[in-house]
């Protein structure tokens, strides 16, 4: 089975149930504790009720985040000023996993090892 690394932008459209995020379900998610707080931060905004389970469902599915993945991301933030640093260390720990980069943001549109769903 494929597996894709979501990051916070694919996470709160998965939550929200939006349609063009339905031909992922198939796949295996991995993502970090920081795109979690992020979508934590997300649901309470929205006022979608019970964060905490939606944010346990995906605490399994969190990968560490290592120092060099740090150093690597933070080297492509500088190259590439507005992605986030969550996004950063997303994009990097997907490339060290070798799985696609599951994102709606603009910023990573045609990079290499993306897969772009609006």
């Amino acid at each position: 089975m494929s597996v894709y690394f979501y990051d916070t932008y694919a996470l709160a459209k998965l939550v929200l149930g939006d349609k063009e995020y339905e031909k992922y379900d198939q796949f295996d998610i991995v993502t970090s504790k920081l795109n979690l707080i992020e979508l934590y931060l997300f649901m309470l905004r929205n006022k979608i009720e019970k964060p905490e389970n939606i944010y346990y469902m995906f605490k399994e599915s969190t990968l560490d985040i290592h120092d060099k993945t740090i150093f690597e991301a933070m080297k492509l933030k500088k190259e590439r000023s507005k992605i986030s640093y969550v996004d950063a260390i997303g994009y990097v720990i997907a490339q060290n996993e070798k799985v696609k980069f599951l994102t709606g943001d603009e910023e990573f549109k045609g990079m290499k090892n993306v897969e772009f769903q609006k």
